[in-house]
């Protein structure tokens, strides 16, 4: 992801790590929340400063980042 790239290589490697605990075993990762207001696929995961929203389809086995920023700044971005 482009995002990542730009970030300290520290807070990058946070949310790489915290994305494959995720893709590991989505049901036990701590810190994912289910979003309010949106389709009940639609969830954000807390990595240090940072958020990650994603879309979770358990049937395929899939997750799909769909924003990765700061606290505030992330969810305003198409929301």
């Amino acid at each position: 992801m482009k995002y990542l790239e730009r970030l300290r290589r520290k807070d990058a490697q946070g949310i790489d790590r915290d994305l494959r605990e995720l893709a590991r075993d989505p049901g036990k990762k701590a810190g994912v929340v289910a979003m309010r207001g949106k389709s009940e696929s639609e969830f954000r995961m807390r990595c240090g400063k940072y958020r990650v929203i994603f879309k979770r389809d358990d049937t395929a086995r899939l997750i799909v980042v769909t924003g990765v920023g700061p606290r505030g700044d992330v969810y305003k971005k198409g929301r």
